[in-house]
């Protein structure tokens, strides 16, 4: 018997070339050599409607789930900035959780009563239809209050809102230190003018005198200067911060414009996406739940029509025993005859080799084996039933 190697992946494989099976082997092979076949073999294939969209109804329960929980998140948000006027915020937040919540898991519910009233049923319920759409009209529109409101619990900037001036403390120190020196200096020259009584020296201490006050008004002018200086600076300080403040104001407003859109777009593409979700995922359960009965149907009926056809069989061999005295059955036009039991003497065929052991037939019979005790199928089913009973 030849052997035939093939080596597929540098695996090596061996087979009997005369199986039958590999012939459809070959075939199979011929038919899906590559992968560009197998793929069309596989896209082309008659399938189930659930087997064929189950990647789509996977990724439709999940995106409902994302769905109902942006959904949940945005309506708890409008409860909670809706409430928080007129109540503490732990309280507003341990009524909107349970109200945004509830509210899910009834549309969820809506949608199962009505896809099966509509797809079952082929009837459209007014009240149910009208409950679902309110639902999805109230959450829709909170779920966008609470989008859009949402940028109002983002943090505030917690940069200074007041400009970084320039001090004028240690000027003024300086200033008054200065300025106690040059007033201790002329009292004292004041006082040793009262003193003295020398004209020549009254004359030297007035002029010191003269030049200390000069110099005092000197630094008087300056620091009046330095003052208005930095009085200048700080004033230049003050307005480019405040006109910063209001550009930073302004792209502030802009990104919470901008936030706040792409939030309410979002939350009305959520309540979409939920909506047709959850029209696929009813057809496609309802699909699966028409195949699973029209399965169990047509299991039943076979099962039924093969119970009836054995029922049937059953009582035509009982009523053909019953007429002719415990009759073997007819012999079928494909039963093949056993040929070989003759006798030594005369060459003729022997016309019974046992006798059948039921108790009511006891006819005699040409056996195909050697363990053959009953001459038909009936007769041992007969006889199993009155051992069991003896046995009781």
């Amino acid at each position: 018997m030849p052997i035939v190697k093939h080596q597929k992946n540098d695996i090596m494989y061996k087979f009997n070339d005369l199986n039958p099976k590999n012939d459809a082997f070959h075939q199979h092979n011929k038919e899906i050599k590559n992968l560009i076949s197998r793929q069309a073999h596989k896209m082309y294939e008659d399938k189930e409607f659930s087997t064929e969209y189950r990647a789509v109804y996977i990724l439709c329960c999940i995106l409902r789930g994302i769905a109902n929980v942006a959904s949940l998140i945005t309506f708890c948000i409008a409860i909670y900035i809706g409430l928080s006027f007129i109540m503490p915020l732990y309280l507003a937040i341990a009524i909107g959780v349970p109200v945004a919540v509830g509210l899910e898991l009834t549309k969820n519910f809506l949608w199962s009563i009505n896809a099966k009233i509509y797809l079952k049923y082929k009837r459209a319920a007014i009240g149910g239809l009208v409950a679902l759409l309110s639902l999805h009209l109230l959450s829709g529109g909170g779920s966008a209050f609470g989008a859009w409101q949402s940028t109002n619990l983002l943090p505030r900037s917690t940069e200074s809102t007041k400009p970084l001036l320039i001090s004028t403390l240690d000027v003024k120190k300086a200033y008054e230190k200065e300025l106690k020196g040059i007033n201790s200096n002329i009292s004292l020259i004041t006082k040793e003018i009262k003193q003295t009584k020398s004209n020549y020296t009254k004359v030297q201490l007035s002029k010191t005198l003269s030049a200390k006050e000069e110099s005092k008004a000197n630094l008087i002018d300056s620091h009046q200067k330095q003052l208005d200086g930095i009085r200048q600076q700080n004033e230049k300080i003050k307005g480019s911060f405040f006109t910063e403040q209001k550009e930073t104001e302004k792209r502030r407003k802009a990104r919470n414009k901008n936030i706040r859109l792409s939030l309410f777009i979002l939350a009305i593409f959520f309540e979409a996406c939920c909506i047709i979700c959850s029209m696929f995922i009813s057809y496609c359960l309802y699909r699966r739940y028409i195949d699973d009965t029209v399965t169990d149907t047509d299991t039943t009926e076979t099962a039924e029509k093969t119970s009836d056809t054995t029922t049937a069989d059953t009582t035509t061999t009982t009523d053909t025993e019953t007429s002719k005295g415990q009759a073997a059955p007819p012999i079928a036009k494909e039963r093949t005859i056993i040929k070989g039991f003759q006798s030594l003497d005369g060459g003729k065929k022997i016309e019974f080799t046992k006798v059948c052991q039921y108790d009511k037939c006891k006819k005699p019979f040409l056996h195909n084996t050697i363990t053959q005790k009953y001459c038909s199928s009936n007769c041992r089913k007969m006889a199993n039933k009155q051992k069991a009973r003896a046995k009781k």
